[in-house]
This record gives C-alpha cells, sequence and structure tokens, in this order.
C-alpha cells in the first residue's frame, strides 16, 4: 500500500514538473522582438536587453556580445 502512495505521488510531482516546464517554454517563445530586427524596438521591460538577433531577455546571451539596448554588458 505504501509502494502505491509512494508512486502517486511521484506521478503528480512529475506531471506539475511537466506542466511548468511547459508554461516556461511558452514564456520563453512569447518574447517580443525588438532591435533592428523590429525597427529599432527597445524592450518593454527597463531591466530587460536585447540580443544580437532581436530578442528580450536577461543573462549573456541577451546582455552580452552584439546586445542591441538594454543594459547591456
Amino acid at each position: 500500500m505504501a509502494t502505491m502512495k509512494a508512486a502517486t505521488l511521484a506521478l503528480k510531482v512529475l506531471v506539475l514538473v511537466l506542466l511548468l516546464l511547459a508554461y516556461a517554454g511558452m514564456i520563453t517563445q512569447a518574447q517580443p522582438q525588438c532591435g533592428s530586427q523590429a525597427g529599432g524596438l527597445t524592450c518593454s521591460n527597463k531591466y530587460f536587453c536585447c540580443s544580437q538577433f532581436g530578442y528580450c531577455g536577461l543573462g549573456d546571451v541577451y546582455c552580452g556580445t552584439g546586445c542591441q539596448s538594454g543594459p547591456c554588458f
């Protein structure tokens, strides 16, 4: 009986993790475009950088080499 409860709990946790990953993927894909790829638009969040490829976000990929606007480094 205890193993059945543990298996059910593990399955629920797995489903929750998969749903969270899917949600994170939707957020990532929904990023607005910016920079030269979008007619010079800047990111709506002043803390975000516009990457060399025209996407808003945080971190080295967005704020590093080729950053078009925002708090580039």
